[in-house]
């Protein structure tokens, strides 16, 4: 009996020790990045959402990017596209995040949700590239999202904000690579 409430109180402790576990931030806690150790597999990044402008348009989009790396090179990124704008967005043909160094691209785009907001439709897509292409990507500085519909090609720009983070993810997490 006093060795199963022994038992039972270091499982709880343990347990206890393990729900206030946080992942790491890398830098700041504005860093526009934060770090996840999985194990065997390395390490999780997760690039928080960041802010392009429609040239033409008055779309908005949100990027967020999740990717696994340890070692080497060898697997995909997630990307996660937010198209904040006057029209639903229900398909995408295609989706590519470019700089003057080279460009991730994909044309297998998964629709994850379609919200209404006050002003605007929000239409949320997933789609994944090339972690490989991704690096290379994040090497430049002269950034375009572009994205395919139904009705042509939309492009977007970061916003100032978004370019300071894109450079501070470059040189804290891509460099690494």
């Amino acid at each position: 009996m006093k060795t199963n409430l022994i038992t039972l109180s270091l499982l709880l402790l343990l347990l206890g020790g393990c729900s206030s576990m946080k992942p790491t931030t890398g830098g700041k806690a504005n860093g526009g990045y934060e770090t996840f150790f999985v194990g065997e597999a390395g390490t999780q990044y997760f690039i928080k959402p960041m802010s392009f402008e429609g040239a033409a348009s008055k779309a908005e989009l949100l990027l967020d990017i999740t990717f696994r790396y340890k070692d080497e090179i060898k697997d995909s990124a997630e990307l996660h596209l937010s198209i904040i704008s006057p029209d639903i967005y229900k398909t995408l043909q295609g989706v590519q995040l470019s700089t003057e160094t080279g460009f991730a691209s994909s044309e297998e785009i998964s629709l994850m949700l379609n919200e209404t907001t006050k002003k605007a439709f929000l239409s949320r897509f997933s789609a994944k590239v090339s972690l490989k292409d991704l690096h290379q990507t994040f090497s430049g500085e002269q950034w375009n999202m572009m994205v395919k519909t139904d009705n042509g090609e939309m492009v977007f720009t970061p916003t100032k904000k978004t370019q300071k983070s894109l450079i501070n993810i470059r040189n804290k997490v891509f460099i690494l690579m």
